[in-house]
């Protein structure tokens, strides 16, 4: 009975002859044998590489008068061939994965009123045109239970919260972004955060007055809140637009009063948030006024809350003021604020600096960099919760 012959027979008669003959080990090609996709593409177009010859099936492939490292294409197979100075061989081609960045960069809080947040992936791949490209997006299955939605049109992709009356559900998720060119993959993840805030104001069961600012509002008479400035009272400032970077030169978000006694709340600087009340006469803490600073504040162009309580007298003047329920700091004195009020008779604005024309001596001059929206309240009452 004759022998069976394999395939594995014919790939070991080939690599034997081939070290029969190439008792050095010295390379088949003059050059690399592996090609990106990219030349493959410069290939069929017709435009020659190197000492390649292109034909047009396999069977055209010269089998005599051969020389080491003779390389050829072939379109029938879409193949590179090289030889050996006595047959061809295959070689193989790499195809590069696609790059690809995302816009906006990093992870992303996400808007508590439902307004949308787009993320573009913007890909490059050596192998391919653009046109050839595709783009995905998978979950990592948080997200569905938040109620946000995604829809896609093309490299764009629209990420949809709902507001919590819509019936959205605080929560964490990541999404991965992909691009493929059919062969490789790039992916990039991203994390998402949708949190619902409740106020300090309305925790403590404080009931805000009827009446209320909107963003630009100034008053240069006498303040709607004027008559509370004897009691504890605090103010509330909800949908607060936090730009990613704060104005250098500072910018106020409330001010009210003046050079006598005056409260002020904003940036101090790029890097700082400032709370101060009572004596107007210095831009800095003393004996008859507080002066928060703190530095871990909101950078997102995110809506967030602002709250802060004024208590003059009593066994001492405090000031406090939180963002999104969070406590950020606590002045108080030994004594009373300057003539036992945070304010005086002179005017406020709200995301308006130097309202009337007087405010704490040396404080930013600045508006607020956002005022797309914003509603200011205020209540008689201290916060307990």
């Amino acid at each position: 009975m004759p022998p069976i012959i394999t395939r594995n027979h014919e790939y070991a008669k080939i690599l034997s002859r081939t070290v029969k003959d190439n008792k050095g080990f010295t390379s088949l090609a003059n050059s690399a044998t592996l090609l990106d996709s990219a030349d493959v593409t410069q290939i069929v177009s017709g435009v020659s590489v190197s000492s390649m010859t292109i034909y047009d099936t396999y069977d055209s492939l010269p089998s005599s008068n051969l020389t080491k490292g003779n390389q050829a294409y072939v379109r029938a197979t879409g193949n590179m061939y090289i030889s050996d100075s006595n047959r061809w061989f295959s070689a193989a081609f790499v195809n590069l994965t696609p790059t690809q960045t995302l816009d906006p960069a990093g992870n992303v809080t996400l808007s508590t009123d439902g307004t949308s947040t787009i993320v573009t992936i913007t890909a490059t791949d050596s192998d391919q045109p653009e046109s050839q490209l595709s783009y995905s997006i998978e979950s990592d299955g948080n997200m569905l239970a938040t109620g946000t939605t995604v829809t896609q049109d093309s490299s764009v992709f629209t990420i949809t919260p709902l507001s919590e009356d819509s019936g959205g559900v605080a929560g964490n998720f990541t999404l991965t972004f992909k691009t493929t060119d059919s062969v490789n993959i790039a992916s990039t993840t991203k994390d998402f955060s949708l949190a619902f805030v409740s106020s300090r104001m309305t925790a403590s069961g404080l009931t805000p007055d009827a009446t209320t600012w909107s963003p630009g509002d100034v008053e240069t008479g006498t303040v709607p809140f004027y008559s509370l400035r004897f009691s504890t009272m605090v103010f509330r400032a909800t949908d607060v637009i936090f730009p990613s970077s704060p104005p250098s030169g500072g910018a106020a978000l409330f001010e009210n009063g003046g050079a006598g006694s005056g409260c002020w709340v904003g940036y101090k600087d790029a890097s700082t948030f400032v709370c101060h009340a009572g004596g107007g006469s210095a831009w800095n803490a003393g004996t008859d006024r507080t002066h928060i600073t703190f530095t871990d504040f909101p950078k997102d162009d995110a809506t967030h809350i602002v709250e802060w309580e004024f208590k003059p007298s009593g066994s001492g003047a405090r000031t406090r003021i939180w963002i999104d329920g969070v406590l950020k700091g606590t002045g108080t004195l030994s004594g009373n604020y300057a003539s036992s009020v945070p304010f005086g008779a002179n005017g406020g604005g709200f995301m308006v600096a130097n309202a009337d024309a007087s405010q704490v001596s040396g404080a930013p001059t600045n508006n607020w960099p956002n005022q797309t929206s914003g509603l200011l309240e205020w209540a008689a009452g201290e916060i307990t919760a």
